[in-house]
């Protein structure tokens, strides 16, 4: 099965959404960084251990939508991840449309 890398724990993760588990991409969207609004970018970007990761400021960039084990067995919770956009990645991501993948989950590290 295909992994999905995440870089961070973030909190727009629902909480069955852990390491290893499976995700399902239900669909890839095209848009730009600039285009995101600054409440979208919060959602997408805080960190579960605080902070926000930082996004390009601008920029061709896709947004890839997921679903996640809902808390209630037989649910399912939406959740997003914003990926730079390059032709080749666009033409990978919307070809995994549909399918179930692996989250790769890296942990923050507390130093």
């Amino acid at each position: 099965m295909i992994t999905i890398k995440f870089s961070h724990r973030y909190s727009k993760h629902p909480i069955n959404v852990i390491d290893g588990c499976e995700v399902h991409l239900i669909e890839v969207l095209n848009s730009k960084f600039e285009d995101l609004s600054d409440t979208f970018k919060e959602y997408d970007t805080k960190l579960y251990c605080g902070g926000n990761y930082a996004l390009p400021k601008n920029g061709d960039c896709l947004v890839l939508l997921f679903l996640g084990d809902g808390p209630i067995l037989g649910t399912s919770e939406l959740f997003t991840t914003v990926r730079r956009s390059t032709p080749a990645k666009e033409q990978y991501y919307k070809g995994l449309r549909g399918q179930k993948l692996v989250a790769k989950i890296e942990f923050d590290r507390v130093d």
